[in-house]
Order: C-alpha cells, then structure tokens, then sequence
C-alpha cells in the first residue's frame, strides 16, 4: 500500500487534523485497544525490525510543494502552521488568545504576528516573494519528525544564474512554551565572490487570503503597535495588542550569527521598523560555496500570563541566544521523547502504525499540562470553529488523553470548572 505523507494530506480530511471528530474516535480507540487488542501494547517491544517500523512510523515527508497543506507545529501553549518553502510567513497563535468582533459579541482565536520568517536576497529577488507556481527548487524535500516535534525543510533554488542550497530547521520549543526557533542554512553556489546578498528576519507580514466564517470575514494577525531595536541590532522587540484592547502581546527576536561573516566593517546591520512586517536585516558579499548559518531566536509573552510581557519576553529570547541552538533543541528533543514514553505499538500494520502517531502528535502539540484552557475543536493550521471550544473535547478528546497522558488530560477538566459559574449562569 502507498503511503501518504502527513505533509500531503489535507488538514479538512485527514485523521492527523480532524481533532474533534476522526482523531477523538481514535484516541478513544487508543484508549480501548490495549484492554481488547492483541498484539497491540502500550510499551515499546518486539525485535530490531518491529523497532524500526514503529521509529518510521514517527516521520512524515513529501516531496512536492504543489497544492500545500499546512501541518501544525506546538507546544501547548504557541503554536503555527507549516511554511511550505521552509521560511514563509507562517500563521500562528496562543492558547487562549482570543478576538472580537461587533462589538465584542462575536469572538474568535486571534492570530500572532507571523514569528517564523526568514527571507533572502540572492541579488536577484526576494526568496519568499515567489509561488509555489513561479519557484524552481530543486531536490525539494521537507520532514515532519512527530517524534522530535522537528520540521526540516530542504532544496536548490536555481534563479537564472543564482543558485542557492536552501536548509531549515524548526520547531517550537516543548521545554519552554514561549520560545519559537528556526534556523537557516544559506550556501551560494555561483560566481566566484557571490556579491552582496541580504538575510532578512521579518515578524508578522501577509500569511494568505481572509479567512470567513458564516459569513464573518476575520481580520489577519492583531496588529503590531510599537517596535524597537536593540542596541547591537541583533535583535528587536514588536508590541501587539488585541483588537478589542482587551491583551498585549510581545515578541522578542534575537538573531544568532554566523562566525564566518566578513569582517564587521563588511557587514551592514538595518532595522526596518515598518508596522506591517518590522525585520533585521543583514547585508554582506558572500563567497561561492561556503553555508552561512543564522539561527532567529523569538519569543512570546503576553499579558495573559505576565504582568511584563516585553520584560519576559526579552528574558527568554536572551536566554535562548545565550544557551545556543544545539542546547534548547536537545531540551527540546528530550521533552518530546518524554512524551513518547506512554506510546501504542501495534504490530503488522505500518499504515495503522503511523495514523496512530499522525494522531498523537497533534493532540500532544495541542496540550501542556500547565495550560489554563481546554483544546479547541481543530487547532492551526485550519482556523475552522475559530478556536472555540466545544463539548467534542470533553467527549472524544477527553478519555483517549486520559488513557495515555493523565496529566495532560487535567485542563480539559479545569477549562469547565473553571467557568462552571458561568456556565449555571446561562
């Protein structure tokens, strides 16, 4: 049987992003199958070849950009949707982030400022100004590791005489939930010296067309009221507010380097501070053959949960430059395979194998067990039921969690209690 990607499927039809639905019978069949299955077991086991099957099971990729559908990447507390070019602006959003609309009676998740973008400037365009119809990308390749909650991304942008090797990687860090990282290998391969090319590490920016719902049109990302640089401007700071003046939110950025930058006289820092897509901007002349890496440090914070958002947020993305990126990824990468320890192995069925994963994965990327809000009815990508959420948590969400993450499974329960006043109200 042909498999197909995770990366691949659309998020209307597939079992890996129909939370309340498809994915809550399944994990309430995950929650059954150990006490009625045989063969199935909720520790890992079985000889070198069942552990390799169960370890593919975990990685989803595709090779094409045609027709892209946007996975998820989270963390229980921030999450987004997948670039196809591994460096588009990228929707994203907060657990418990919500918006208003005529006045104040409509209410829907709002969107953050797009924090995952990186572009570049071979000399000739912008990378993240050409379509999936108009790019030549060649050897494109991107990966969804579910296990390591690591999405990789990969191909040879040929533009004219400019050819460039393209590598990402990103994720959304599960040891802290308020920091995003992404980071870019850039390798020039033409000329003998490159000339002059420019990084850019935007925030916010276009993500797609308005998204409607029963006829409401929703706005795009809250919108960024004030920014600022930092002193070495290797970083800078967006303040954002909720529509309805209700919720501050700040993203910090810090951009780490690569030590193999011309001199600094030869390198040209800018800050653009444009309200719509404020960026740091890093120009040099780059040499044929040689990978510059950069890796953009962001973190979020809003008033939510911190009384000094722009404090906090600052905090983090200093931390997370000063701890580098090889440390927060096997944090990161430690905190996922924690999770993977409660797992359902089934054996024979490679397909069944990597739905189940499919599954998880996006319920674990939905849940913290420090939340303070339940899971909404089908979480980033697909913005459908506008993050509300519906009593489909607490009946098909609700018990399949509980078999496999008891802890995880609580602010299902708190979300009601806690509005278990209100709701007697109504």
């Amino acid at each position: 049987m042909a498999r197909r990607s995770l990366l691949q499927k659309p998020c209307t039809g597939s079992p890996a992003h129909r939370l309340p639905g498809t994915l809550g019978l399944i994990l309430i069949f995950l929650f059954l199958l150990p006490v009625f299955a045989d063969g199935v077991s909720a520790e890992r086991s079985g000889g070198s070849g069942q552990s390799a099957a169960v370890d593919d099971s975990f990685k989803f990729s595709t090779h094409t950009f045609s027709n892209y559908s946007p996975t998820l990447l989270g963390n229980g507390y921030l999450s987004g949707s997948t670039p196809w070019n591994g460096t588009a602006t990228s929707e994203a959003t907060l657990t418990g982030l919500y918006d208003h609309l005529e006045e104040n009676s409509y209410s829907y998740q709002a969107l953050i400022p797009s924090w995952n973008a990186i572009d570049y400037w071979n000399g000739s365009h912008w990378l993240n100004s050409l379509s999936t119809a108009s790019i030549h990308a060649q050897g494109y390749l991107q990966a969804l590791d579910t296990r390591r909650g690591l999405l990789t991304t990969r191909y040879d942008w040929v533009d004219s005489n400019h050819f460039t090797r393209i590598e990402t990687e990103e994720f959304l860090s599960r040891q802290n939930p308020h920091l995003g990282v992404i980071r870019i290998y850039l390798t020039p391969n033409y000329g003998v010296e490159v000339g002059p090319i420019t990084v850019s590490f935007p925030l916010g920016g276009e993500t797609g067309p308005p998204f409607v719902w029963e006829g409401a049109r929703l706005p795009g990302a809250i919108p960024i009221r004030a920014v600022h640089a930092d002193s070495d401007l290797h970083g800078f700071v967006a303040e954002s507010e909720t529509r309805d003046g209700k919720i501050e939110v700040t993203e910090a950025v810090r951009v780490a380097l690569p030590s193999n930058l011309p001199p600094v006289h030869q390198v040209n820092l800018g800050f653009s501070s444009n309200l719509r897509a404020p960026a740091l901007n890093v120009k040099f002349i780059a040499h044929k053959g040689e990978t510059y890496t950069f890796t953009k440090f962001v973190a979020v914070e809003s008033s939510l949960d911190s009384k000094s958002p722009s404090t906090d947020a600052q905090a983090v993305a200093a931390q997370a430059e000063h701890a580098g990126f090889a440390a927060i990824l096997k944090q990161h990468e430690a905190a996922w395979e924690k999770l993977w320890q409660t797992d359902i192995v089934i054996q024979g069925d490679v397909e069944a194998q990597r739905i189940i994963h499919a599954a998880m994965y996006d319920l674990l990327s939905a849940l913290r067990p420090d939340a303070k809000w339940s899971i909404p009815a089908m979480a980033l990508p697909s913005r459908a039921y506008l993050g509300r959420v519906w009593w489909d948590a607490d009946t098909w969400i609700f018990p399949g969690v509980l078999g496999l993450h008891p802890v995880l499974a609580r602010p299902v329960v708190a979300d009601r209690w806690a509005r278990l006043a209100a709701a007697k109200q109504h």
